[in-house]
């Protein structure tokens, strides 16, 4: 048990429930009396989340990235298909190198950050392929794999495309072809 100053830290005296919380509290307080004077600079080291943002766009699908345009076939031949829940489609002959494959439609996508034009009925659509750990190759994703960070994001009333490719942290506009 951590005693500053002689008395009980705050992880003694919690419930039961609340002492692992209370413990890493009493921790990190005891974490920054150690640094002194330093503790302002330490903590300024640390560089906050990048803001989310939009990217410049891609004028035409072919200049978007080899994942984003055999996504953009695969869902142009499954006609953008999506509800309002997500459900896992097989990707039709004629869907590209994706043909034969499972891809999921995530449903409808709220725009909760505000990144995308206000006023879009979006619908999120996977781009079903993640990097090894090497960074080099890539590998599908299927029902089996879970659901990777890459997405189409489509407003299904003017039809305008985005692609992110970490989660929704920016975008990037697909203008023609997708």
């Amino acid at each position: 048990m951590l005693k500053v100053l002689g008395k009980k830290t705050a992880a003694a005296n919690a419930p039961q429930s609340r002492r692992p919380a209370a413990a890493a509290l009493a921790a990190s307080a005891a974490a920054l009396l150690a640094l002194g004077p330093a503790a302002p600079a330490a903590f300024a080291a640390s560089a906050p989340p990048a803001p989310f943002e939009i990217g410049p766009p891609y004028p035409n699908v072919t200049n978007a990235p080899k994942v984003a345009r055999d996504a953009c076939k695969a869902w142009q031949t499954l006609k953008w298909k999506s509800g309002q829940t997500g459900e896992w489609l097989v990707v039709p002959k004629g869907g590209g190198p994706l043909a034969g494959q499972e891809i999921y439609t995530g449903g409808k996508f709220g725009n909760q950050e505000g990144q995308l034009p206000k006023g879009g009925n979006y619908h999120e659509y996977d781009v079903p392929y993640e990097p090894y750990k090497d960074g080099t190759v890539w590998k599908h994703y299927g029902k089996k794999d879970g659901r990777g960070a890459l997405r189409l994001v489509r407003d299904i009333n003017n039809k305008r495309v985005w692609y992110t490719a970490n989660h929704y942290r920016d975008y990037r506009e697909i203008q023609k072809g997708c």
